[in-house]
């Protein structure tokens, strides 16, 4: 009997950009890949970085990826995060799923050094979580 992998996307916003969610809910067999996406509105997505996340049942929130090829501890070979440019977005590929990879996914934005000028040192971001996910339900990815 095969066990299904089911993954969950949810996104970050920022307040002087827009981060776009994209409603997903991913199932996945087990040791099958899965892309999650995350477009941004209104700002050049390359002039930050986009952090990954993924929170188990347990609460833990746990560090995937990040620009330049960071990577959280036993992410590296079974994960892989990449910036599409031309599309304005970013993609956290998931090569080879497992029943641990089942949780919440996140993004966090915070702008690249590069882009640093652009911020005022007194304006304040808060951070906004979308939720799309309701107990229980499996919704197809539109891929």
């Amino acid at each position: 009997m095969q066990r299904i992998c089911s993954l969950i996307h949810l996104t970050l916003f920022l307040i002087g950009c827009c981060v776009v969610p994209q409603e997903q809910v991913v199932t996945v067999s087990l040791g099958g890949s899965a892309t999650l996406r995350c477009s941004m509105e209104g700002e050049i997505i390359s002039n930050h970085y986009v952090n990954r996340y993924r929170k188990t049942q347990g609460n833990t929130m746990t560090f995937i990826y990040r620009e330049v090829n960071l990577y959280g501890p036993g992410f590296q070979n079974r994960f892989q995060g990449e910036t599409d440019v031309s599309n304005n977005q970013v993609l956290l590929k998931i090569l080879k799923a497992s029943e641990r990879d089942e949780g919440s996914y996140y993004w966090a934005i915070d702008y690249h050094p590069a882009a640093g000028p652009l911020l005022s040192s007194s304006e304040t971001m808060k951070t906004y979580v979308e939720q799309y996910f309701q107990q229980g339900h499996d919704f197809p990815l539109n891929k």
